[in-house]
């Protein structure tokens, strides 16, 4: 269920925001190989997305316009208990 609706949503993100360049996404439980991951909380139900979205000379919106969309997506899901859209993570 978790990957029916992580697929589901980098559809939608993919298709109402076209500054996308770069989606990855994880989802599932911690490896048990990967302690940074371990020590987080995740489970079952954790769904991660590193989203690309390109240089700021490429498109026309900011990266805070297009975090409080995703913010915005993510919230019409009630079964959603908790989520976090960080900006600015890349290099």
């Amino acid at each position: 269920m978790t990957g029916t609706f992580a697929k589901q949503f980098e559809a939608r993100m993919r298709e109402e925001i076209p500054e996308i360049q770069v989606l990855q996404m994880q989802f599932g439980a911690a490896d048990t190989d990967n302690s940074m991951a371990a020590m987080q909380s995740n489970g079952a139900y954790y769904i991660s997305m590193n989203v690309n979205i390109g240089s700021v000379s490429t498109r026309k919106r900011g990266v805070s316009d297009i975090a409080d969309q995703i913010r915005g997506m993510l919230a019409e899901y009630p079964e959603l208990k908790r989520y976090s859209v960080t900006e600015g993570q890349g290099g």
